[in-house]
């Protein structure tokens, strides 16, 4: 399940898989990776795979300890913050790791399938857009599941919230989305690597919606790591 994009993927180009056939380097970073792959598990509604996995991995991650009364006895012997600051690095390497290993299979999939390489520029920008996405879920979920100690709410608000996100577009409530930012700085990056146009229309959002893209994560992990020793342990 953890490459089902790869293979959804590699299935859509399989016409490709011919050493005769020669794909065009603008047609592989920008149709094959940039549209096809990348656009695709950023904002897909139907089988959103990644952020899915990213959230089943969290939801448990602090819940489970508090549901098998292991709490009281892990957090009166081991400092909370520390505690909750090794979780937090936890998730972002193993996010690191997941998302570098589905990077270096794409990469030896398409050298090896298509004969083809995949731009620099795109696979480095690539990452961190698919990585930041991620992270959103992932601090979302860990910050439900470390206030709430309830795995069943840390895995369903963000479960409807990535499903159901496009209602706040459609209700002019489109700063409540984090996809409605994700779009914006994807539309950025789009315009500056496949048609070289660096023209900025409207500034003051695009400088918002990075800072919301990249800065929430951020900002989840922070409250969870302060709000997270207020918990009374005994429930």
């Amino acid at each position: 399940m953890l490459f089902l994009p790869l293979f959804y993927l590699i299935l859509s180009y399989e016409g490709y898989i011919n050493p005769s056939v020669e794909i065009s380097q603008n047609l592989f970073n920008n149709s094959y990776f940039w549209g096809d792959f990348l656009r695709q598990n950023l904002f897909r509604q139907l089988l959103p795979v990644l952020p899915l996995i990213s959230i089943m991995i969290t939801a448990d991650l602090v819940s489970s300890e508090f549901s098998n009364r292991t709490a009281m006895v892990l957090y009166t012997n081991i400092n909370r913050n520390t505690f909750i600051r090794a979780k937090i690095e936890f998730l972002v390497i193993s996010l690191v790791i997941y998302v570098s290993l589905l990077w270096i299979s794409l990469i030896i999939a398409t050298s090896l399938l298509f004969h083809a390489v995949i731009s620099f520029n795109y696979l480095i920008t690539g990452y961190i857009l698919i990585f930041t996405h991620l992270l959103f879920y992932v601090s979302f979920s860990f910050l439900l599941s470390s206030l709430t100690q309830n795995t069943f709410v840390a895995f369903l608000v963000p479960f409807f919230y990535m499903y159901f996100g496009g209602f706040f577009i459609d209700l002019d409530m489109e700063l409540l989305s984090y996809n409605y930012y994700g779009d914006t700085v994807f539309s950025f990056f789009t315009e500056i690597l496949i048609y070289n146009n660096y023209a900025i229309n409207d500034f003051p959002l695009l400088v918002f919606s990075l800072f919301m893209y990249f800065g929430l994560p951020i900002i989840l992990f922070i409250v969870t790591y302060f709000e997270f020793k207020k918990i009374d342990i005994r429930v």
